[in-house]
């Protein structure tokens, strides 16, 4: 778990970019901090391993303040991810998983055993990429290979900087499809910076937008979307973007409750909380142009109509 409380961060000439700050990622959350250039999300982001110290207030993990930890200490427990990769360009990829842990002095059996789970993880074969330079990879490969050393060490806790921001959008979906299967096999705490909204959607478990150095909501996706907490929220995240991400939407996001006078068949029905692609495959097999939605005592609370569905599919309704 990592908690930031009430943190405050101004620079040499007095600008403040981070004013009173609290949030707390939960163990085993991938938490996104999304924002603007400028925001402060990758100044919250290098506090946690002390690249950036606080003008004020404390940041914990799990529960012991972080300002009492020697920094090279801290940091071996933290992997760390960036934009620009920084692998050594002189060393293999084996050299540089492995480098870590021969910091650490760990016995070399494990760190072997590491560097070829690692590599799994990732999807690069061990024995075509392990003694490859850096100069030798593409941009994708050279990212696997920084999340690979980051893992390496099985850290409690993973900082992402933007980290796939500077790739072409096909390797970019393909890292991040990646990235959710590691965290669903390793349940780490992450914490990854982005400005961009669809891939703040597509990761977070929860995200939290920052805007100007303050935090204006932390919630899940789905929550931000349909439930801004204040216009720059809304305006940010975009008025029509949930209708443009069909995966979130369930029933009752767009069912209709004007039900007055309909005589509805409830022998084939749905529940408000089951999702549109479920609510879709059952029309199809019925052949039906609308479904009741019934609530948990059966009672009809609303219709789900099929070409509102479908149109929600094809991103005609908003």
């Amino acid at each position: 778990m990592i908690e930031f409380r009430n943190i405050h961060k101004e620079f040499v000439d007095g600008h403040p970019i981070l004013k009173g700050v609290n949030v707390t990622a939960d163990s085993g959350e991938l938490m996104v901090l999304l924002g603007n250039s400028g925001s402060g999300k990758t100044t919250m982001l290098k506090m946690v391993n002390k690249l950036i110290l606080p003008t004020s207030g404390s940041i914990f993990i799990d529960g012991q303040d972080i300002s009492g930890i020697d920094e090279i200490t801290l940091r071996r427990r933290i992997g760390y991810v960036i934009q620009e990769v920084g692998l050594f360009p002189h060393m293999t990829v084996k050299e540089n998983i492995e480098i870590v842990g021969k910091i650490q002095k760990k016995p070399l059996d494990e760190i072997e055993r590491n560097t070829k789970k690692v590599m799994e993880m990732i999807g690069l074969d061990l024995d075509e990429y392990l003694y490859r330079k850096p100069r030798e990879l593409s941009g994708g490969q050279q990212q696997r290979i920084g999340v690979a050393r980051a893992l390496a060490t099985d850290p409690d806790i993973l900082l992402m900087d933007e980290p796939f921001s500077a790739l072409d959008p096909i390797t970019r979906v393909q890292l991040q499809d990646e990235l959710l299967k590691i965290q669903g096999a390793l349940n780490k705490t992450i914490l990854f910076v982005t400005h961009g909204i669809i891939e703040a959607i597509k990761l977070a478990d929860r995200i939290c937008l920052i805007n100007e150095g303050n935090i204006e909501q932390v919630d899940t996706p789905k929550n931000l979307l349909k439930h801004p907490s204040s216009d720059y929220v809304r305006s940010f995240m975009g008025k029509n973007r949930l209708f443009q991400m069909p995966h979130l939407l369930l029933v009752e996001d767009i069912m209709s409750t004007d039900i007055q006078g309909l005589s509805l068949d409830t022998s084939v029905s749905v529940r408000p909380d089951a999702p549109l692609v479920d609510a879709l495959n059952i029309l199809r097999e019925h052949d039906l142009t609308y479904l009741p939605v019934l609530n948990d005592t059966a009672q009809p609370i609303g219709v789900l109509h099929v070409s509102d569905l479908l149109a929600v599919l094809s991103g005609q309704l908003a």
